[in-house]
């Protein structure tokens, strides 16, 4: 007996260490970005060995399977729409929305069409083990292997680690995420939408785990369907799967589950939130300068009271999109050639330019870190 508690406390010790290994390699970037440096060196992006993101994924089922797959939260809340692999932007909102207690709720897509995620995802995951009862990670239609393996982010995990295995290993952490969950039983949080199959949220919690495919009515109304003003109710998607919803839809879809209003995302909106029926719902993406575009990211903040508030960050510079060194969060020292390695990133994504083969100690990021820190202040 004392033998088996020993085991199970030195595994916990084990995965704290990771996690905390990974959380500390993001530093060197989050100083960064705190403090808005946009105009010297590259931003320092860490790169992890299979072996802690394995044990990363494993940690990471461990809690989503003690998690509801429909949560319902009751507390001040942040809500944050698609991130797609754009890493500079899931800083900034974790720095920004982390100096008070609230839940932060992602809806979905964090990875593809962006370089960045896998960096993304693990520095997610790491936030969901650290902070269970703060981070709700939804799940997008791109939390999917038939869609990811398609759209950039299997792609960049081999490039990156030279074979599949991580890819696998985080879609098999995206099959037990929720599908949505609610706020102070009066907003419905959700990818993409509702569905003329869905009449009761109650019945979400029907679904188990793991889902490994949305070859289901109700869950392609959710991760892939968008509001529409072609008509009051449901219509075919002209995505080609499920329905698209009017006015009319939501408001009896609100009213039979006594709730106010419906946050999603989904879809790229130039302002970074868009209100739709007189604010029964709100679109909300977070990642800026989304496909080289100009658009900002937006971030909504549900206090005690109920109240909406938007909050938006500017587009991120050409010089940070294009100014990026990779480091080894193990060794401290850039572990390829970035030059070769994001060639064919290249190509796909138009935001990688020629790095340096001059490796960095991970320490010397610091060191320049500080020193901005001095001058800002």
């Amino acid at each position: 007996m004392n033998y088996l508690f020993f085991i199970q406390k030195l595994f916990l010790f084990m995965i704290n260490d990771t996690v905390d290994l990974i959380l500390k390699n993001f530093l060197p970037l989050i100083d960064i970005v705190k403090n808005d440096v946009e105009n010297e060196s590259e931003l320092p992006i860490p790169v992890f060995c299979i072996k802690d993101i394995e044990k990363l994924c494993v940690e990471s089922i461990k809690i989503l399977h003690d998690c509801s797959i429909f949560p319902r939260i009751s507390d001040t809340c942040y809500v944050i729409g698609d991130i797609h692999g754009n890493l500079y932007d899931t800083i900034r909102i974790w720095i920004n929305m982390c100096k008070e207690p609230s839940h932060i709720v992602f809806l979905g897509d964090y990875v593809d069409r962006g370089e960045n995620s896998l960096e993304v995802v693990v520095f997610l995951l790491a936030l969901l083990v650290k902070y269970p009862d703060r981070i709700t990670l939804l799940r997008g239609n791109h939390e999917f292997e038939c869609i990811n393996s398609n759209h950039g982010f299997k792609t960049e995990v081999m490039n990156k680690m030279k074979n599949d295995d991580a890819f696998y290993s985080i879609n098999r952490v995206f099959d037990w995420l929720p599908i949505a969950c609610t706020i102070n039983n009066s907003g419905f949080c959700v990818h993409g939408g509702i569905s003329p199959f869905l009449e009761r949220i109650e019945s979400l919690y029907l679904f188990k785990r793991p889902i490994t495919n949305f070859n289901n009515q109700i869950l392609e109304g959710l991760l892939w369907s968008d509001p529409t003003v072609l008509d009051s109710d449901f219509i075919f998607s002209e995505r080609g799967i499920t329905y698209d919803y009017g006015l009319k839809a939501i408001s009896r879809f609100l009213k039979s589950n006594g709730l106010s209003y419906i946050l999603r995302a989904h879809q790229c909106v130039e302002c970074g939130v868009k209100s739709f029926g007189n604010g029964k719902l709100f679109t909300i993406f977070s990642s800026s300068n989304y496909l080289n575009g100009n658009n900002v990211s937006g971030i909504i903040h549900i206090d005690q009271d109920g109240k909406i508030e938007k909050y938006f960050l500017k587009p991120i510079s050409e010089f940070l999109l294009l100014n990026k060194r990779y480091f080894n969060a193990n060794t401290n020292i850039i572990p390829w050639d970035s030059t070769n390695t994001y060639k064919s990133l290249k190509n796909k994504f138009c935001l990688v330019k020629k790095h340096s083969q001059k490796a960095i100690s991970l320490p010397k990021l610091q060191k320049i870190a500080q020193k901005r820190r001095k001058s800002i202040y």
